[in-house]
């Protein structure tokens, strides 16, 4: 297994339009290094994910979430019978939570 430390940083926190989920952006980095960018309307919906600058490269966006898939523990969902795979978004959506609890987030 290639380890990989998934963080965030520059992240974006509105909490007036947050509803069903944090209404967010903010930059997904790999081993400290920017990756893509994330955003979340904050309307219940998935979190979207974006490469950064020029390039077009979901194709590493999709590895990166399949990583996660393949290498982070499973989670059990109150009320369903099977252990839920760890996907990119569930990893960023815990990092945001954690930052805003701590109020590390620009407005």
């Amino acid at each position: 297994m290639n380890k990989k430390k998934i963080g965030i940083k520059n992240l974006k926190y509105c909490e007036w339009m947050s509803e069903e989920t944090n209404c967010f952006t903010a930059t997904v980095t790999v081993n400290d290094e920017d990756f893509c960018l994330a955003q979340d309307e904050g309307k219940g919906g998935m979190t979207y994910f974006y490469p950064i600058g020029e390039s077009n490269v979901y194709e590493l966006i999709d590895e990166l979430d399949q990583w996660c898939k393949d290498n982070l523990p499973k989670w059990k969902f109150k009320g369903l019978p099977n252990e839920l795979d760890t996907t990119l978004e569930i990893v960023v959506g815990r990092l945001v939570d954690d930052s805003i609890l701590r109020g590390e987030y620009a407005k």
